[in-house]
């Protein structure tokens, strides 16, 4: 694909085209996102720091013009405090399309805290790495994350057990693994999180509270392992 032909259809008032490297760059991130599952937020951000510069590192490690250096992109820069658009068309020139909204935003940056950096990679690139999941990653992102996680009246850590909670009485397994991590991550200990599930026992009957806490235990000995559990 000629990413500057491209860019200059896709990206005509960021005059991506002007710049080669510029338009290479963008290339790069987005293909760095792809592989390791970094977040659009980061790469803006990082993008940002490097134009507001005036400068970034080429493949060769001399320093090159970034497209913060156009005079026809400056003010817009600016004005908007970083290439998250150029940023944004650099994954449709790629083939997703990719648009950040506030509330997208703050739900990854819940979603984050919540998960670790390295369960986001994680599922990143083994459940989120197609077309079709890759919607409904975004859709959760911000409606779910952004939206119900964000609202005052309730802290993280007590959203998290009602999670592990109503997974339990739904018999959601891989949903009840996710939340189990979220709920230690925000405070919760082994001891309290497995006498939660087997006060479920009298509600939601003792088949769903034995599976509940054979998910607990896997989960609680994959984060130990992992060092997240002590």
């Amino acid at each position: 694909m000629d990413l500057r032909r491209e860019a200059r259809v896709e990206c005509p008032g960021l005059a991506l085209a002007a710049d080669a490297d510029a338009a290479g760059f963008l290339h790069r991130q987005r293909q760095r996102a792809v592989r390791g599952g970094v977040e659009v937020a980061d790469i803006a951000r990082d993008i940002e720091q490097r134009a507001l510069r005036g400068q970034h590192a080429g493949s060769s490690g001399s320093r090159v013009p970034t497209i913060a250096s156009h005079p026809c992109v400056a003010q817009r820069l600016q004005r908007l405090r970083g290439l998250r658009h150029a940023l944004g068309c650099a994954f449709h020139l790629g083939g997703s399309q990719m648009t950040e909204s506030d509330m997208y935003r703050k739900g990854s940056e819940i979603r984050r805290q919540l998960m670790g950096d390295s369960q986001v990679q994680k599922m990143a690139a083994s459940v989120y790495d197609d077309p079709m999941m890759k919607k409904f990653g975004d859709y959760a992102r911000e409606a779910v994350f952004g939206m119900l996680w964000s609202r005052p009246g309730l802290d993280l850590k007590t959203r998290a057990l009602i999670c592990v909670i109503s997974d339990a009485a739904t018999r959601a397994w891989p949903e009840l693994a996710i939340h189990l991590r979220m709920a230690r991550r925000q405070g919760w200990t082994e001891e309290e999180l497995g006498e939660g599930l087997l006060h479920l026992a009298g509600y939601i009957g003792l088949p769903s509270v034995r599976e509940a806490m054979l998910t607990a235990k896997e989960v609680f000995a994959e984060m130990r392992k992992e060092g997240e559990g002590a």
